[in-house]
């Protein structure tokens, strides 16, 4: 339809619809419309066509395409559009061996002496541009699957002539993808938005204690912690249970979101506990010192002590990598203390289980067994090249880590001769105990220093 009465186009939207049914007949040719003329009501010629549009194949020297509509369209009934083509496609490939195409290379990659190589397609816009981009956000699908999946679905003569129209290229499709997520933005600046979304939230989730979901936003250092009532609630429901130990899984990742100016890489932290895939506690920062990351589980704890201002609650046991700042702020938040009073807390417990270390329940940190089989399994690839001798300390050392007690010893004692079927070893805290293997004359010793 024409944008006004007194337009003599149509709108924009007309080239898509024309390619799609003349793409039914003739997929080969990817056009580009250069011609749309509408006849105007005071036009006095009698024999004049309602409407005419030409095209041009994107190919040089290929064809020419006259679309008309001779008589002016009915309401509610079909329209016919007489179709002219002058000339004859020169770009399509007679080879009956499609995988020696190129179409997976962009257009400035392709040769331009040899057309039969060339990719041509129509520019990715409006509806259809609008559909796809959507569609990739809902879905969250990589642009290159999409990309793939589509053009499995071309015809062997799309393929053979170059003409990507359907599929067209992953970074058409990135492009497509990235513009859409940049209108669904409620504002330009990153602080500006979170604030925003952090009113909305607080509007639609009204509670007594724990509002909204965006509960704290910093600029400098960046940080943003998020939470819900819901949350909460699984938090104090999976401490309060005394049937099975809390467990709580707390790792970081990076690559969430873009590198801020002036600022540290973000990383993104995240508190799961073991009965649940769903964190109770998540939040950004680009600040990775471990005071910093206790403040940020304090806050979290804060709101915790508002809903039940009677009791203490916390996790039994705390699993974590290597990363220092992690296990510190773990210390710092729920147990209040620093490392030293923990190590000489757990090493009083291991020497003395009987021992009344105080009514006072806390949170034991534990490296994660995955990363430390990984770190030993690297270590013994150096020193060993024999593959059983290597099997055969992974076995041991991971028999190590499923026991549940250790008595300190102060010697050096051989694998050959050490009790591992009612072993004792270090679980609840692995940081102090160091295992190192020691190869001597073809023998291999496994050393416990405490």
């Amino acid at each position: 339809m024409p944008a006004s009465e007194s337009d003599c186009r149509f709108t924009s939207e007309w080239t898509e619809l024309m390619y799609k049914h003349f793409h039914r007949q003739y997929a080969t040719c990817p056009l580009s419309f250069t011609g749309n003329r509408l006849r105007k009501k005071e036009s006095r010629k009698k024999r004049a066509r309602f409407w005419v549009g030409r095209a041009n194949c994107k190919v040089p020297n290929c064809i020419a395409v006259v679309f008309e509509i001779r008589d002016e369209p009915v309401p509610n009934q079909s329209v016919t559009v007489h179709v002219s083509i002058t000339g004859s496609c020169n770009h399509a490939n007679d080879s009956e061996n499609i995988e020696d195409i190129q179409v997976d290379c962009d257009d400035s990659n392709s040769d331009s002496s040899n057309p039969r190589k060339r990719l041509y397609k129509r520019h990715l816009k409006g509806s259809a541009r609008q559909y796809i981009s959507e569609n990739l956000l809902l879905t969250g699908e990589d642009p290159k699957t999409t990309y793939y999946d589509r053009l499995s679905r071309m015809s062997n003569d799309e393929v053979r002539a170059g003409n990507v129209t359907f599929c067209h290229t992953p970074q058409v499709l990135r492009e497509a993808k990235y513009e859409r997520s940049l209108k669904e933005r409620l504002a330009e600046d990153m602080i500006d938005e979170l604030l925003i979304v952090r009113d909305a939230w607080k509007d639609s989730f009204q509670r007594d204690r724990i509002s909204g979901f965006v509960q704290s936003v910093g600029h400098f250092p960046f940080f943003v912690t998020f939470y819900i009532q819901e949350q909460a609630d699984m938090y104090i429901g999976d401490c309060s249970q005394t049937e099975y130990p809390f467990i709580v899984h707390y790792d970081a990742t990076g690559s969430v979101m873009k590198q801020m100016n002036n600022q540290k890489r973000s990383y993104y932290y995240s508190l799961i506990g073991n009965h649940s895939s769903i964190p109770f506690l998540e939040f950004i920062s680009t600040c990775h010192n471990s005071r910093w990351l206790g403040v940020m589980i304090d806050t979290f704890l804060v709101d915790i002590k508002k809903c039940v201002p009677s009791r203490e609650l916390r996790p039994c046991v705390v699993v974590t990598d290597f990363s220092y700042a992690m296990i510190y702020s773990t210390l710092y938040a729920f147990n209040d203390m620093t490392v030293i009073p923990y190590l000489d807390h757990t090493y009083a417990l291991l020497t003395d289980p009987e021992r009344k270390l105080g009514r006072k329940r806390r949170t034991t940190v534990v490296i994660c067994e995955a990363h430390m089989m990984k770190v030993m399994s690297v270590r013994f690839n150096r020193v060993e090249r024999t593959a059983s001798k290597r099997k055969a300390a992974m076995v041991i050392f991971s028999r190590l880590q499923r026991c549940s007690s250790m008595k300190v010893r102060y010697t050096i004692k051989r694998i050959a001769c050490y009790p591992f079927r009612h072993c004792d070893a270090c679980v609840l805290f692995k940081w102090p105990t160091r295992a190192l293997f020691h190869r001597t004359k073809g023998s291999m010793y496994l050393y416990m220093y405490v």
